[in-house]
This record gives structure tokens, sequence and C-alpha cells, in this order.
């Protein structure tokens, strides 16, 4: 299942990018999207229950917002094309929020993703704002922003090391 979020992600994100940079993207962006979507291994993993539920009521929670966030892309009612331009941009943005703030497996996201989708990630998490104030943190969730504070240095050590 994380494989196909991760496709799904790209192929909206890349829909996204193309439609902010070219005007005449911005009509259809639904469609293009709806040509690469898949929801084949959401369905199965539905159907087969015991892997299903496996993954926690939390993580389901957030996966079954992301396919609605999609599907809503693909068949949602808009009053023009910037209106949909920006709910496809929220539903992407939407994917690396949920993956800051640790309601998808970041692990899993990044084994499945492709070289490129994995560079972007990179680059855009250390970016990304999380949803809890440090005041109201528990001091397991300190520790793990401080994990990925170096999580995101060594990133950042790697890319000067490439480039």
């Amino acid at each position: 299942m994380y494989n196909e979020i991760v496709n799904n992600f790209g192929a909206l994100h890349s829909q996204v990018e193309m439609a902010k940079h070219d005007i005449q993207m911005k009509d259809g962006i639904g469609r293009r999207f709806a040509m690469s979507y898949k929801r084949l291994a959401y369905e199965l993993a539905q159907k087969d229950a015991a892997a299903y539920y496996s993954l926690g009521f939390d993580e389901l929670y957030w996966i079954e917002n992301h396919y609605r966030d999609f599907e809503h892309v693909i068949n949602g009612r808009f009053d023009d094309n910037d209106q949909h331009l920006r709910n496809a941009e929220f539903a992407a943005e939407y994917v690396l929020n949920n993956l800051k703030n640790r309601h998808l497996s970041k692990r899993l996201m990044f084994k499945v993703a492709p070289p490129w989708l994995k560079e972007y990630f990179r680059e855009n998490l250390p970016k990304t704002s999380y949803i809890y104030t440090n005041a109201t943190l528990t001091v397991v969730e300190k520790l793990r922003r401080r994990y990925d504070q170096l999580q995101y240095y060594v990133w950042q050590l790697g890319n000067k090391h490439r480039n």
C-alpha cells in the first residue's frame, strides 16, 4: 500500500508542478492524475482484514484520508482551474505533512520511493512544519524531533558531498 501511496503522490506532485509552471496545464489536472492513479493495493488491503487492521487505527485513518483526497482531485467539483490546482497541491502537501508528523511511516515511504522522490523528501521534510507546538509535546515526541533534526543535518551533509 505504501508503494501505491508513493506512486500516487509522485504522479500528483508532478501534475501540480507542471500546472504551476504552465498555465495551460491547470485545465485537466484531475484527468491527467487519474491516468496514473492507483488504488488496487488499498482495495485489496481492505479485503484482507488481518493485514489492513494490523496497521493500527491512526495509520489507517491517515491512509484513508489520503485516498479520499486523491479521489477528490479526480472527481471533485471545483469553481475553476485555480481552485482545482489548489486542491491538488493541498492533497500532495498533505502527504508530506503527514510524513513529517509521523502519521505515515517515513521508513516505509523511503523504502519504496524512487530516487527522485527520496531527494524531494530530503529537501522538503526539513521545511515542513510540525502540527503540534513544543508546549504540548511528550518527552518521547521531543526526542523524536531531535532525532529528525539530526537526520536532516545528515541529509544536508550528504547533499553537500554530492554537489
